[in-house]
């Protein structure tokens, strides 16, 4: 697989394309790599309980968090993004058809 991998800070000429591998994680694993947060950083998973022996090495917290969705716990979110008092980076953009592949994913299947 080819990921665009980014190993100093500059302009968008330091963005290389390599090659990288992909671990495979066993029955009931899920693969995080807590490596690309900063120390300090925060990983919060929806999919399953982070290892926190792996956190401890990297210097980061981690945690499993899942909610449950309501229209106005949205609407909130929605004004917190508008207003720029929070900002979000999305991980994987699926369409509507593929909405099956996106509980997949929440349930260990690999992203894209």
């Amino acid at each position: 697989m080819k990921a665009a991998r980014i190993h100093s800070y500059g302009p968008p000429e330091v963005i290389s394309l390599e090659e990288i591998s992909i671990p495979e994680p066993g029955d009931g694993e899920v693969v995080v790599q807590m490596k690309v947060l900063k120390r300090g950083g925060i990983l919060v998973s929806s999919v399953a309980q982070p290892s926190q022996e792996q956190a401890q090495q990297h210097g980061v917290r981690a945690m499993f968090f899942l909610v449950e969705v309501t229209t106005e716990r949205l609407k909130k979110i929605a004004e917190l993004i508008d207003a720029g008092e929070l900002a979000t980076e999305v991980g994987e953009v699926l369409w509507l058809h593929e909405a099956c592949h996106g509980h997949e994913m929440i349930e260990g299947a690999p992203h894209r």
